[in-house]
Protein backbone atom coordinates (compact mmCIF):
# COMPACT_ATOMS: atom_id res chain seq x y z
CA UNK A 1 0.00 0.00 0.00
CA UNK A 2 2.88 2.47 0.64
CA UNK A 3 4.53 1.65 -2.61
CA UNK A 4 1.35 2.31 -4.33
CA UNK A 5 0.43 5.70 -2.37
CA UNK A 6 3.92 6.55 -2.89
CA UNK A 7 3.23 6.23 -6.33
CA UNK A 8 0.40 8.31 -6.92
CA UNK A 9 2.08 10.93 -4.89
CA UNK A 10 5.23 11.39 -7.30
CA UNK A 11 3.03 11.40 -9.73
CA UNK A 12 0.95 14.17 -9.15
CA UNK A 13 3.43 15.41 -7.62
CA UNK A 14 5.41 15.53 -11.25
CA UNK A 15 2.39 16.96 -12.77
CA UNK A 16 1.41 19.59 -10.27
CA UNK A 17 5.04 21.27 -11.25
CA UNK A 18 4.30 21.56 -14.84
CA UNK A 19 3.36 25.46 -15.22
CA UNK A 20 0.04 26.23 -15.78
CA UNK A 21 0.51 28.16 -18.69
CA UNK A 22 2.48 27.92 -21.80
CA UNK A 23 5.60 29.71 -22.17
CA UNK A 24 4.91 32.81 -23.53
CA UNK A 25 8.75 33.97 -24.54
CA UNK A 26 7.27 31.54 -27.99
CA UNK A 27 4.67 33.20 -28.85
CA UNK A 28 6.77 36.66 -28.54
CA UNK A 29 9.62 35.20 -30.86
CA UNK A 30 7.07 34.47 -33.20
CA UNK A 31 5.61 38.01 -33.09
CA UNK A 32 9.13 39.18 -33.41
CA UNK A 33 9.94 37.45 -36.34
CA UNK A 34 6.62 38.36 -37.99
CA UNK A 35 7.65 41.91 -37.30
CA UNK A 36 11.23 42.07 -38.93
CA UNK A 37 9.74 40.43 -41.61
CA UNK A 38 7.70 44.33 -41.96
CA UNK A 39 4.25 43.08 -40.75
CA UNK A 40 2.57 45.80 -38.46
CA UNK A 41 3.48 45.64 -34.65
CA UNK A 42 -0.27 44.83 -33.24
CA UNK A 43 -1.01 42.69 -36.10
CA UNK A 44 1.63 40.19 -35.81
CA UNK A 45 1.16 39.87 -31.84
CA UNK A 46 -2.30 39.00 -32.23
CA UNK A 47 -1.17 36.55 -34.96
CA UNK A 48 0.94 35.15 -32.27
CA UNK A 49 -1.92 34.80 -29.96
CA UNK A 50 -4.58 33.97 -31.72
CA UNK A 51 -1.80 30.83 -32.89
CA UNK A 52 -1.48 29.37 -29.56
CA UNK A 53 -5.04 29.80 -28.92
CA UNK A 54 -5.45 27.47 -32.40
CA UNK A 55 -2.74 24.95 -31.42
CA UNK A 56 -3.17 24.57 -27.40
CA UNK A 57 -7.35 24.41 -28.68
CA UNK A 58 -6.80 21.60 -31.14
CA UNK A 59 -4.97 19.73 -28.37
CA UNK A 60 -7.55 20.02 -25.84
CA UNK A 61 -10.49 19.18 -28.30
CA UNK A 62 -8.70 16.09 -29.32
CA UNK A 63 -8.41 14.35 -25.75
CA UNK A 64 -11.09 16.64 -23.23
CA UNK A 65 -10.40 15.11 -20.22
CA UNK A 66 -9.66 11.43 -19.74
CA UNK A 67 -8.41 9.25 -22.51
CA UNK A 68 -10.80 5.98 -22.21
CA UNK A 69 -13.75 8.41 -20.87
CA UNK A 70 -15.37 8.02 -17.14
CA UNK A 71 -12.62 5.18 -16.12
CA UNK A 72 -10.15 5.80 -14.45
CA UNK A 73 -9.06 2.20 -13.36
CA UNK A 74 -7.29 0.16 -16.16
CA UNK A 75 -8.90 -2.43 -18.17
CA UNK A 76 -7.31 -5.76 -17.32
CA UNK A 77 -7.31 -8.64 -18.91
CA UNK A 78 -10.36 -10.95 -19.37
CA UNK A 79 -10.78 -14.83 -18.02
CA UNK A 80 -7.66 -16.91 -20.19
CA UNK A 81 -5.65 -13.78 -20.53
CA UNK A 82 -7.77 -12.07 -23.43
CA UNK A 83 -7.47 -8.41 -23.32
CA UNK A 84 -10.30 -6.52 -22.01
CA UNK A 85 -11.94 -4.02 -25.10
CA UNK A 86 -13.47 -0.92 -24.96
CA UNK A 87 -15.07 0.87 -28.06
CA UNK A 88 -16.29 4.37 -27.49
CA UNK A 89 -17.97 7.22 -28.91
CA UNK A 90 -17.44 11.02 -27.82
CA UNK A 91 -19.29 13.84 -28.70
CA UNK A 92 -18.24 17.29 -27.33
CA UNK A 93 -18.27 20.63 -27.49
CA UNK A 94 -15.77 23.18 -26.40
CA UNK A 95 -15.96 27.08 -26.36
CA UNK A 96 -12.97 28.26 -28.85
CA UNK A 97 -11.93 31.81 -28.74
CA UNK A 98 -8.82 33.49 -30.96
CA UNK A 99 -8.61 37.37 -31.94
CA UNK A 100 -10.88 38.27 -34.95
CA UNK A 101 -8.69 37.39 -38.26
CA UNK A 102 -10.15 39.85 -39.57
CA UNK A 103 -9.83 42.72 -37.59
CA UNK A 104 -5.66 43.95 -37.53
CA UNK A 105 -5.75 45.40 -33.74
CA UNK A 106 -7.36 42.59 -31.97
CA UNK A 107 -10.16 44.56 -30.76
CA UNK A 108 -12.90 41.85 -31.68
CA UNK A 109 -12.95 38.27 -30.96
CA UNK A 110 -13.78 35.39 -32.89
CA UNK A 111 -15.36 32.87 -31.06
CA UNK A 112 -17.49 29.70 -31.13
CA UNK A 113 -18.70 26.47 -29.20
CA UNK A 114 -16.50 24.28 -31.25
CA UNK A 115 -17.62 20.76 -31.66
CA UNK A 116 -16.22 17.35 -31.94
CA UNK A 117 -16.51 13.66 -32.67
CA UNK A 118 -14.71 11.08 -31.49
CA UNK A 119 -14.29 7.06 -31.75
CA UNK A 120 -11.72 4.89 -29.67
CA UNK A 121 -10.14 1.45 -28.78
CA UNK A 122 -9.04 0.76 -25.87
CA UNK A 123 -7.07 -2.93 -25.26
CA UNK A 124 -6.08 -4.14 -21.28
CA UNK A 125 -2.46 -5.82 -22.03
CA UNK A 126 -1.19 -6.36 -18.51
CA UNK A 127 -2.88 -6.58 -15.08
CA UNK A 128 -0.44 -5.59 -13.14
CA UNK A 129 0.84 -6.86 -9.38
CA UNK A 130 -0.90 -7.18 -6.59
CA UNK A 131 0.69 -5.98 -3.42
CA UNK A 132 -2.44 -7.08 -1.06
CA UNK A 133 -5.34 -9.17 -1.21
CA UNK A 134 -7.43 -5.90 -1.93
CA UNK A 135 -4.83 -4.03 -3.68
CA UNK A 136 -3.97 -4.66 -6.84
CA UNK A 137 -3.42 -3.33 -10.52
CA UNK A 138 0.03 -1.40 -9.49
CA UNK A 139 1.93 -1.04 -12.96
CA UNK A 140 -1.26 -2.53 -15.21
CA UNK A 141 -0.86 -1.04 -19.16
CA UNK A 142 -3.88 -0.54 -21.30
CA UNK A 143 -2.86 0.89 -24.95
CA UNK A 144 -5.23 2.85 -26.20
CA UNK A 145 -6.68 5.07 -29.55
CA UNK A 146 -8.80 7.33 -31.00
CA UNK A 147 -9.58 9.84 -34.47
CA UNK A 148 -11.37 12.75 -33.57
CA UNK A 149 -13.17 14.76 -35.64
CA UNK A 150 -13.02 18.33 -34.95
CA UNK A 151 -15.33 20.56 -36.83
CA UNK A 152 -13.88 24.57 -36.43
CA UNK A 153 -16.32 27.43 -36.79
CA UNK A 154 -15.95 29.04 -40.91
CA UNK A 155 -17.83 31.91 -39.31
CA UNK A 156 -14.56 32.40 -37.27
CA UNK A 157 -12.40 32.14 -39.63
CA UNK A 158 -11.12 28.66 -39.79
CA UNK A 159 -11.13 26.57 -42.94
CA UNK A 160 -13.52 23.46 -42.85
CA UNK A 161 -12.69 20.33 -40.26
CA UNK A 162 -9.63 19.15 -38.70
CA UNK A 163 -8.64 15.28 -38.12
CA UNK A 164 -7.11 14.03 -35.17
CA UNK A 165 -5.26 10.45 -34.53
CA UNK A 166 -4.39 9.53 -30.98
CA UNK A 167 -2.35 7.28 -29.68
CA UNK A 168 -1.09 6.35 -26.12
CA UNK A 169 -0.63 4.23 -23.02
CA UNK A 170 -2.27 4.33 -19.39
CA UNK A 171 -0.08 2.87 -16.50
CA UNK A 172 -2.23 1.81 -13.39
CA UNK A 173 -1.29 2.92 -10.08
CA UNK A 174 -4.30 1.08 -8.07
CA UNK A 175 -7.15 -0.74 -9.35
CA UNK A 176 -10.77 0.22 -8.36
CA UNK A 177 -11.59 -2.26 -5.22
CA UNK A 178 -14.60 -2.00 -2.49
CA UNK A 179 -12.73 0.32 -0.57
CA UNK A 180 -10.19 2.19 -2.83
CA UNK A 181 -10.51 4.19 -6.08
CA UNK A 182 -9.11 3.62 -9.27
CA UNK A 183 -6.04 5.88 -10.31
CA UNK A 184 -4.07 5.49 -13.61
CA UNK A 185 -1.41 8.04 -15.32
CA UNK A 186 -1.53 8.37 -19.23
CA UNK A 187 -0.04 9.27 -21.56
CA UNK A 188 -1.07 10.05 -25.59
CA UNK A 189 0.45 11.40 -28.71
CA UNK A 190 -1.82 13.49 -30.84
CA UNK A 191 -1.14 13.83 -34.79
CA UNK A 192 -3.29 16.34 -36.21
CA UNK A 193 -3.83 17.38 -40.02
CA UNK A 194 -3.20 20.95 -41.01
CA UNK A 195 -5.42 23.88 -39.94
CA UNK A 196 -5.72 27.56 -41.16
CA UNK A 197 -6.69 30.35 -39.83
CA UNK A 198 -8.07 34.09 -41.92
CA UNK A 199 -7.71 34.29 -45.73
CA UNK A 200 -5.39 37.07 -46.92
CA UNK A 201 -7.15 36.68 -50.22
CA UNK A 202 -10.19 37.40 -48.71
CA UNK A 203 -8.90 40.72 -47.06
CA UNK A 204 -8.36 39.68 -43.46
CA UNK A 205 -5.49 41.40 -41.90
CA UNK A 206 -4.17 37.19 -40.30
CA UNK A 207 -3.91 34.21 -42.18
CA UNK A 208 -2.39 31.40 -40.35
CA UNK A 209 -1.44 28.15 -41.29
CA UNK A 210 -0.36 25.44 -38.59
CA UNK A 211 0.32 21.69 -38.02
CA UNK A 212 0.13 21.01 -34.65
CA UNK A 213 1.68 18.03 -32.06
CA UNK A 214 0.65 17.38 -28.84
CA UNK A 215 1.83 15.50 -26.25
CA UNK A 216 -1.16 14.80 -23.76
CA UNK A 217 -0.52 13.44 -20.30
CA UNK A 218 -3.56 12.64 -17.87
CA UNK A 219 -3.98 11.56 -14.09
CA UNK A 220 -7.13 10.54 -13.59
CA UNK A 221 -9.34 8.82 -10.19
CA UNK A 222 -12.27 7.52 -10.36
CA UNK A 223 -14.50 5.12 -7.12
CA UNK A 224 -17.98 3.34 -8.18
CA UNK A 225 -20.90 5.15 -5.86
CA UNK A 226 -23.52 2.36 -6.90
CA UNK A 227 -25.64 4.30 -8.39
CA UNK A 228 -23.16 6.26 -10.84
CA UNK A 229 -19.27 6.49 -11.27
CA UNK A 230 -17.14 9.39 -10.40
CA UNK A 231 -14.19 10.62 -12.02
CA UNK A 232 -11.76 13.62 -11.17
CA UNK A 233 -8.31 14.73 -13.21
CA UNK A 234 -5.90 16.97 -13.75
CA UNK A 235 -4.05 17.02 -17.16
CA UNK A 236 -1.26 18.45 -19.07
CA UNK A 237 -0.88 19.42 -22.89
CA UNK A 238 2.50 20.23 -24.25
CA UNK A 239 2.02 21.46 -27.60
CA UNK A 240 4.16 22.57 -30.75
CA UNK A 241 4.21 23.33 -34.22
CA UNK A 242 5.05 25.06 -37.50
CA UNK A 243 3.41 28.66 -38.32
CA UNK A 244 3.38 30.50 -41.61
CA UNK A 245 1.92 33.91 -41.29
CA UNK A 246 0.37 36.24 -43.50
CA UNK A 247 -0.40 39.46 -42.08
CA UNK A 248 -0.88 43.35 -42.91
CA UNK A 249 1.90 45.33 -42.78
CA UNK A 250 -0.36 48.39 -42.04
CA UNK A 251 0.20 49.92 -45.91
CA UNK A 252 -2.02 48.03 -47.67
CA UNK A 253 1.05 45.65 -48.00
CA UNK A 254 1.52 41.55 -47.21
CA UNK A 255 4.14 40.37 -44.94
CA UNK A 256 5.43 36.74 -44.80
CA UNK A 257 7.05 35.32 -42.42
CA UNK A 258 7.44 31.64 -40.50
CA UNK A 259 8.99 30.28 -37.43
CA UNK A 260 7.57 27.66 -34.60
CA UNK A 261 5.79 27.84 -31.38
CA UNK A 262 5.79 25.68 -28.23
CA UNK A 263 3.90 26.01 -25.36
CA UNK A 264 1.91 24.16 -22.55
CA UNK A 265 -1.29 24.01 -20.53
CA UNK A 266 -3.14 22.57 -17.48
CA UNK A 267 -6.62 21.13 -17.71
CA UNK A 268 -9.38 20.16 -14.82
CA UNK A 269 -12.05 18.01 -15.96
CA UNK A 270 -14.66 15.11 -13.70
CA UNK A 271 -17.08 12.99 -15.11
CA UNK A 272 -20.38 11.06 -13.93
CA UNK A 273 -20.57 8.00 -15.21
CA UNK A 274 -24.31 5.53 -15.36
CA UNK A 275 -24.37 1.95 -16.56
CA UNK A 276 -26.71 1.43 -19.25
CA UNK A 277 -26.50 -2.48 -19.02
CA UNK A 278 -24.34 -5.09 -19.10
CA UNK A 279 -21.43 -3.83 -21.45
CA UNK A 280 -22.61 -0.40 -21.94
CA UNK A 281 -22.18 3.09 -19.46
CA UNK A 282 -22.74 6.38 -20.48
CA UNK A 283 -20.41 9.15 -19.57
CA UNK A 284 -21.10 13.08 -18.65
CA UNK A 285 -17.60 14.64 -18.72
CA UNK A 286 -16.42 18.55 -17.94
CA UNK A 287 -13.93 20.93 -17.40
CA UNK A 288 -11.38 23.79 -18.76
CA UNK A 289 -8.15 24.50 -19.55
CA UNK A 290 -6.44 27.37 -18.06
CA UNK A 291 -5.53 30.47 -19.93
CA UNK A 292 -2.08 31.87 -21.06
CA UNK A 293 0.00 34.49 -20.22
CA UNK A 294 -0.22 37.82 -22.05
CA UNK A 295 2.95 38.73 -24.80
CA UNK A 296 4.65 41.90 -25.17
CA UNK A 297 3.01 44.58 -27.91
CA UNK A 298 -0.23 42.55 -27.76
CA UNK A 299 -3.13 45.28 -26.88
CA UNK A 300 -6.25 43.29 -28.33
CA UNK A 301 -9.19 44.08 -25.87
CA UNK A 302 -11.74 41.33 -27.59
CA UNK A 303 -9.50 38.29 -27.14
CA UNK A 304 -8.17 37.82 -23.46
CA UNK A 305 -5.38 35.15 -23.66
CA UNK A 306 -6.00 34.40 -20.34
CA UNK A 307 -9.42 32.97 -19.93
CA UNK A 308 -9.96 29.51 -19.51
CA UNK A 309 -11.64 27.60 -22.23
CA UNK A 310 -14.80 25.60 -21.10
CA UNK A 311 -15.03 22.23 -22.74
CA UNK A 312 -17.77 19.15 -21.89
CA UNK A 313 -19.22 16.07 -23.88
CA UNK A 314 -20.88 13.03 -23.71
CA UNK A 315 -19.84 9.50 -24.04
CA UNK A 316 -21.17 6.05 -24.78
CA UNK A 317 -18.82 3.11 -23.89
CA UNK A 318 -19.00 -0.38 -24.24
CA UNK A 319 -16.88 -2.93 -22.63
CA UNK A 320 -15.95 -6.72 -23.78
Amino acid sequence: MRVASAALFLSLAALAGVPAVGAAQTAESLSATCQTAGGDGATCAAAAVAARAVVAGVGSMAGPGSEIPGEGSTLGRRLGGMPRIAAWLRGGVQRFGVPAPGDPNGSTEASSLTRQVEAGLGFGVFDGFRLLPTVGGFLSVDVMGHASFLFLSDASGFDGRVDVLSLGARLGILQESFTLPGVSVSVARRFSGDVRLGDSGSGDAVELMLDPSITSLRVTASKDLFAFGVLAGLGWDDFSSDVSLLVSDGLAGIAASSGSLEGRRRLYFGSVTKQLGILAWLTLEGGWADGFDPIAGYTGTGHDPGSRSLFGSVTVLLKL
